[in-house]
């Protein structure tokens, strides 16, 4: 039987690796053609500028490049390291 911690923390990584995705949506629809008028861009736009705004505010301007998708995936990636070593002490 699993543990209650087990399946939160399962589906909170769920959670972080769906939003890396969503976060990589982001920086590469430009690249495709993807309107910012499109619906579904309007979608991905409310689910990342909150957590991207803040860190464009922190980072030095890059020119024409946007790097707080980037800070942003590795604050996911490191979030679910974290989570899985919570997981892996709940193991054990």
């Amino acid at each position: 039987m699993y543990n209650v911690g087990f399946v939160f923390f399962g589906v909170i990584q769920t959670l972080l690796d769906l939003y890396a995705f969503v976060l990589l949506f982001r920086a590469l629809a430009p690249w495709f053609g993807l309107s910012p008028y499109h619906p579904i861009f309007q979608v991905i736009y409310r689910l990342t500028e909150p957590v991207l705004a803040p860190i464009r505010r922190l980072l030095p301007q890059g020119g024409m490049f946007d790097f707080s998708v980037m800070v942003a995936m590795l604050g996911v990636f490191a979030l679910g390291g974290l989570l899985t070593i919570l997981k892996a002490a709940l193991i054990y």
